[in-house]
């Protein structure tokens, strides 16, 4: 890609629950921030989040991040499974711990589903731990599936009751110490 190839918004979704969670996180994000011409605009807060699904394992620490960045969607999903694997994310299933998580919520307003990639996620829709903190940063978010804003999405799902709570007052950028590149 050229210099000034167009860069998309797209928000990211990070979890954490094994391990020295704050430190895969800030890993997370200075290989993120390392990708090609990507950069690391807003973080919303660290939250101390319930596990769903499996309760027989330790809270996660989550937030959302923004970035822009030219890379197509499945090059960016490519380089953030390369990353999780560089920071040691071990597989054990579908809802199980991790030591680092990073998800493509939305990419702008793209709508892609195809047998590598599925953009906005899934289930986001359904996850507190996810609408909350991204509601911290974009509130007005569109979800180009469901085709409401991502306040409207947090506001209808009551049968999620789990425990999605401010880690701190700070966010996660207070907590690393990334290069922009782009």
């Amino acid at each position: 890609m050229t210099g000034d190839a167009k860069k998309y918004p797209v928000w990211l979704g990070l979890g954490a629950n094994v391990g020295d969670r704050l430190d895969a996180m800030r890993t997370a994000c200075n290989m993120i921030s390392g990708l090609l011409k990507t950069k690391i605009m807003e973080f919303s807060s660290v939250y101390k989040t319930e596990p769903v699904g499996y309760k027989d394992q330790p809270f996660f620490y989550n937030c959302v991040i923004e970035v822009r960045t030219p890379l197509a969607p499945e090059i960016l999903l490519s380089g953030l499974k390369r990353i999780e694997r560089e920071i040691g994310r071990i597989p054990r299933g579908v809802g199980r711990e991790r030591e680092i998580d990073i998800d493509i919520l939305l990419y702008g307003d793209l709508a892609i589903k195809n047998d590598l990639i599925e953009i906005p996620h899934p289930r986001m829709h359904e996850r507190r731990f996810v609408l909350v903190p991204l509601a911290e940063l974009q509130p007005n978010a569109w979800h180009p599936v469901m085709r409401m804003t991502v306040h409207e999405l947090l506001a209808q799902i009551p049968f999620d009751q789990s425990v999605v709570r401010a880690f701190d007052s700070s966010s996660l950028e207070d907590y690393i110490s990334y290069k922009y590149y782009g």
